[in-house]
Order: C-alpha cells, then sequence, then structure tokens
C-alpha cells in the first residue's frame, strides 16, 4: 500500500500534535511564592524570606546519636531515680539557616507512606546538650518499673494539602522564636523515635 506525500505529511502533523498536546505533559510544580515553585526532586523544603526575596531552602536528613549518660546514670540509681538518654545531633547550630520566623514547609509525600508521613510529622525546638551537640528527645525511667517517658519539645503546626500534588503545606501556628529546630517523623510509640532529623537554625534577624 503506497501512502501519497500529502496524507503522509498530515500524519505526520497529527502524531506531533498528539504528542506534545497538553494532555501528555506532565503537571506543572505549585508555585509557592511569586516565581518560587517547587522542585521536581527532594523531600521537604522551607520557604525563606531574606531581604523581602522568597527562596526555597533543602532540608537534609541529619543522622541521631544516642547518649546513655553512664556516670550521671550511676549517681542517679543511687538515689532511686530512673536512668536516662538523650537523643542528640552533633554540632551546636545547623548548616541551615531561616530568615523568617513564620516559614513555611512543604513535604513531599510519597507512595504507600504518605499517610504515614503525614500523620507523624512534627516540628521540634532543640535544646543545647552536653559537648556541643543539640538534643532533640530525652527517655527515663523509674527504676521500680515506671513507665518509659519521652520528654520532647513540639511546636503546634497547621498542615494542608497542596491541592493534589502531592505536597503537604506545614506551617507554625505561631511565629519561631530564633533558636535550633527540626522536622522528625515521630513515631507514636512513646519508647520509640525518630532516626534521622532535618534541622535548621531561625537566625536572630528573622522579621
Amino acid at each position: 500500500m503506497r501512502i501519497s506525500l500529502p496524507a503522509f505529511c498530515a500524519c505526520a502533523a497529527l502524531a506531533l500534535v498528539t504528542f506534545f498536546s497538553p494532555a501528555q505533559t506532565a503537571p506543572s510544580s505549585p508555585e509557592v511564592a511569586p516565581g518560587v515553585s517547587l522542585p521536581s526532586g527532594g523531600l521537604l523544603y522551607a520557604l525563606d524570606k531574606n531581604d523581602d526575596k522568597p527562596s526555597l531552602v533543602a532540608l537534609h536528613a541529619t543522622e541521631i546519636l544516642s547518649n546513655t549518660h553512664a556516670g550521671s546514670n550511676f549517681a542517679r540509681s543511687m538515689v532511686y531515680s530512673g536512668p536516662h538518654f538523650t537523643v542528640e545531633i552533633a554540632n551546636s547550630t545547623s548548616e541551615r539557616s531561616i530568615h523568617t520566623k513564620m516559614p513555611v514547609f512543604y513535604l513531599r509525600l510519597s507512595g504507600s507512606d504518605a499517610e504515614t508521613m503525614r500523620s507523624r510529622v512534627a516540628l521540634l525546638r532543640l535544646w543545647n546538650g552536653k559537648k556541643n551537640t543539640r538534643v532533640a528527645a530525652e527517655f527515663s525511667r523509674n527504676i521500680f518499673g515506671g513507665s518509659n517517658k519521652r520528654v520532647i519539645d513540639e511546636v503546634a503546626i497547621k498542615k494542608e494539602d497542596v491541592g493534589d500534588s502531592g505536597w503537604l503545606k506545614i506551617t507554625p501556628e505561631s511565629p519561631l522564636e530564633p533558636r535550633e529546630y527540626a522536622i522528625a517523623f515521630v513515631p507514636k510509640d512513646k519508647l520509640l523515635f525518630a532516626d534521622t532529623l532535618y534541622d535548621f537554625t531561625v537566625v536572630d534577624s528573622a522579621k
């Protein structure tokens, strides 16, 4: 079967129109500020504003350290107080700085873990530890068999979906004071804690 040149050109043009039609193109990333859109990769971002210029700051996972406080635990046992340990991260300050007291965070929800991520995500205040560390959580237990106690300093947040984009918008309910913070996926089980933290610093010049 022979196809004439005009018919071939018409078929080729139709194929190109179909291939490049809007229905076949990937949806654009949500715009979260004028000229600022969420990227196609990455997990967690903070919308910062420095000198009134909005920008996205990628937050990266930081591994935790466990401090058993062996010396102080021995002393506590002598006065019938329960042993304790802390969950910490290295260094007294984060490498990532936020310049606004009301940052907005965007979390990419993924696959079968989406609802777990949504329910567990938390914004935590960190406090100073010993030997150039920041403490995210403390665990303690009474030696007579009392229940374990997990202590964290959680910031109240609001969570809402960004349309049907697969992104979750996280906003603190009140301005953040300058200090160290982290976002974590905190298990509901009080005996457990997240194995990574996404830390950042709200700097003194934040507005």
